[in-house]
């Protein structure tokens, strides 16, 4: 990517500026962030990029930027991660970003099911993602145990380590007030009052493509929409999805019709245009998967 002059609308580092938190270009050697590091959970979405914009805006250097990979993104959002968003970083004098797995903790957290993905996972077991039954342990599993197990590992003396979540301004209905032991939260989105259409200004203002919608391909709060766009764009996927589906729906314990909680994807794709508008969009997204979307 070019580097360009920033916008009107991202003001110069400041000296002295929120001295509660690292300044761009700071290195991680004060007390204060030795203490309190920021970690930035990032989702791989439009929220978190915005919420990195924020920060530079502000002055603030995160510590870390995080991404806790279950290993079934869609290919878009692994290609913005790898070709678009570190040239920004590194213009910016912020941390590369940093791509965990539960995978990688198999030996040092006594995970011994050989599991390489979340998918890898749901086929062992023969179940859909917990999210189609109305649960999260799921991206409880994949998405928040390895940002705080790396967390943990990365700054084992800090006080507290301080979690950047990308709720937008809209989404302040989320806010977990849960106390994780080590940590806390901070929502910068919300403190700034930017909603979705503002993250997405954000972004376009300093000439970067919006993100694609960061979550698993064969996530059950998909859309319709989605779900056919999948099947059209990337069918080697859909089949995949539809092979997990499949098996969990054969193992004889399910109470759901599959991946969309009362339809199947299968049925969806092979369905007529009248046959699909009587399905619903049921089933809700997910907190925790969405904490930095």
């Amino acid at each position: 990517m070019t580097s360009r002059t920033p916008a009107a609308e991202e003001p110069a580092i400041l000296p002295g500026r929120l001295a509660d938190a690292p300044q761009v270009g700071e290195k991680r050697c004060g007390t204060l962030s030795e203490m309190r590091p920021l970690v930035v959970s990032y989702g791989g979405g439009v929220n978190s990029l915005a919420m990195l914009i924020w920060y530079r805006q502000q002055g603030i250097r995160p510590d870390a930027i995080v991404f806790a990979d279950t290993r079934g993104e869609k290919p878009e959002t692994y290609a913005y991660m790898r070709n678009v968003l570190p040239s920004w970083l590194k213009c910016h004098g912020f941390p590369p970003l940093t791509v965990t797995c539960r995978a990688e903790w198999a030996s040092t957290r006594r995970l011994r099911t050989g599991d390489q993905s979340l998918l890898d996972e749901c086929l062992r077991l023969g179940y859909m993602p917990s999210r189609a039954y109305g649960y999260s342990t799921c991206a409880d599993k994949w998405k928040l145990d390895p940002f705080m197990w790396w967390s943990r590992r990365e700054y084992p003396t800090a006080a507290v380590i301080m979690r950047a979540v990308g709720f937008d301004a809209e989404e302040a209905h989320r806010v977990d007030e849960t106390v994780d032991a080590g940590f806390g939260k901070t929502y910068p989105l919300i403190d700034a009052g930017w909603d979705r259409d503002e993250c997405e200004r954000q972004i376009r203002a300093v000439w970067l493509p919006l993100p694609p919608k960061s979550a698993c391909y064969y996530c059950p709060s998909s859309k319709k929409h989605e779900v056919l766009a999948l099947a059209q764009t990337h069918p080697m996927l859909f089949k995949r999805a539809i092979y997990m589906e499949s098996r969990a729906l054969g193992n004889g314990k399910s109470r759901i019709d599959g991946l969309g909680r009362h339809w199947s994807w299968k049925a969806l794709v092979e369905a007529d245009e009248a046959a699909r508008a009587e399905l619903s969009d049921s089933v809700e997204g997910c907190t925790t998967c969405t904490l930095a979307s």
